[in-house]
């Protein structure tokens, strides 16, 4: 290890030491999946002998859950709190069409709707999302309305075009909350270069705030509108080359010369 090395660690070393230096945003963000409403007509049951109880409220709700999974900064939580987000998701309308001409051709039209209650807010955030799926089999296909049984539902081009509808759920439900990842500070410039001779960082960021080796973070300015609206503008991209605890070297991959990466500039690692 070179003397400006070792001089480097020593200046992160006490960084750390110094009791004013800028915590880590910790996360995950929590969020609660309410009981989902089913408007329709459409019916779906476990098997022939389990009529009594239309499952596919639960199979909807285990579906948004799955995707929302995906992001490691997310936590599903089973039960509302008062630092939750409760999403409520409903199938407002549902409407199959079949054609048996040359095979058979099915279709869906798929009518979700869901609603985001933000933490400590009683008044949602309302989305709708209107999908249409079809698909065509050189054969005839009996319809399966006629035995609405789980293990047939899940095969066909209707339960394909509710996931696509949880799937632009959950799209929208990221963006909204791409402002509340994993924030941090760059700590100070590294001696070291990239490859291409691209600079690096420290970051204030490590393990232990869900961040590896390859996640980008984006370098943020902070920004108010008048009405009282917090908003980020992306200022440049940074990709972890090395995770540790509690910092990572980080490299830059993309930056405005006119207004170039520094040491103190806020960092995030973003939910979607």
């Amino acid at each position: 290890m070179t003397k400006v090395q070792i001089m480097s660690l020593f200046t992160v070393l006490l960084f750390f030491l110094s009791p004013s230096h800028i915590e880590a945003n910790v996360l995950p963000v929590k969020i609660y999946v309410d009981e989902v409403k089913n408007e329709t007509e459409l019916k779906i049951y476990e098997n022939r002998f389990a009529i009594a109880q239309d499952i596919l409220p639960e199979k909807i709700k285990n579906e948004f859950i799955r995707l929302l999974k995906h992001s490691p900064l997310i936590d599903v939580v089973p039960v509302d709190s008062s630092d939750s987000t409760m999403a409520k998701l409903s199938l407002s309308s549902f409407v199959p069409k079949r054609s048996n001409n040359l095979g058979t051709t099915t279709k869906a039209k798929i009518h979700l709707r869901a609603e985001y209650y933000e933490p400590g807010s009683t008044q949602p955030r309302r989305c709708e999302y209107f999908v249409t799926d079809s698909r065509w089999k050189p054969l005839y296909e009996e319809d399966v309305f006629k035995t609405p049984w789980w293990d047939r539902f899940e095969k066909t081009v209707y339960w394909q075009g509710i996931k696509k509808a949880l799937r632009e759920a959950k799209d929208d439900l990221y963006a909204a909350l791409a402002g509340q990842g994993v924030r941090g500070r760059i700590i100070e410039a590294s001696d070291q270069r990239g490859q291409f001779g691209q600079k690096r960082f420290f970051c204030n960021l490590g393990f232990r705030d869900s961040i590896g080796k390859g996640d980008t973070l984006l370098v943020i300015n902070q920004r108010r509108l008048n009405s009282g609206y917090d908003y980020y503008e992306i200022k440049g991209r940074l990709k972890v080359i090395t995770a540790y605890e509690n910092l990572s070297l980080v490299e830059a991959i993309e930056e405005n010369p006119k207004d170039p990466i520094l040491s103190g500039d806020a960092v995030l690692l973003s939910i979607n």
